[in-house]
């Protein structure tokens, strides 16, 4: 009896030594699969995104040090260009400004076109001439009353030489 009991027991024992060898290799097993399944993935999607990151940084950065060098050449040729360069800067932004702004117009009808002196006279007044005719244009802007047109209706057309009646049309620009 005693030694079917100790048969027992030992059977029962290296039952459980088996079983738990069972356990250790399922543990294992189950450790392998999980680096496989979710470890392993997760440190490829977190090396991809960190590979990305690093792109579109060293983008940024190339874009950053290309303006910085341009900035700098633009400070050099405005030293070299000296009491011009604001000038001259202002010219090629002016240039690109107008394509764009023009650029917007379709068809412009230009029905009365005048240009008013700049120059002064020795004394530094504006000539009377020019006086009035910047007035009669201002009044025309503000009130809507022209008032050369009006002055021709009243005296005739050949009472304002020099002004033309034909309206002039633009094409686009």
């Amino acid at each position: 009896m005693v030694a079917e009991s100790r048969g027992k027991m030992t059977a029962a024992i290296a039952k459980a030594t088996a079983e738990i060898d069972v356990q250790n290799a399922r543990i294992e097993q189950v450790r392998r699969q999980l680096q496989a399944d979710v470890i392993a993935p997760a440190q490829a999607a977190c090396s991809a995104a960190e590979a990305k990151a690093k792109g579109e940084a060293s983008r940024y950065v190339e874009q950053g040090r290309a303006q910085a060098v341009a900035l700098g050449e633009t400070i050099t040729a405005w030293r070299q260009a000296g009491g011009n360069a604001r000038d001259v800067f202002l010219m090629q932004k002016l240039g690109g400004l107008m394509h764009t702004v023009l650029g917007t117009i379709d068809h412009v009808n230009v029905q009365h076109l005048t240009m008013l002196p700049v120059s002064a006279d020795g004394d530094g007044a504006t000539p009377l001439p020019a006086r009035m005719l910047i007035m009669a244009e201002q009044i025309k802007a503000t009130l809507g009353i022209d008032v050369i047109e009006a002055v021709k209706a009243k005296l005739g057309p050949a009472a304002l030489p020099g002004r033309s009646t034909t309206p002039a049309s633009a094409p686009k620009a």
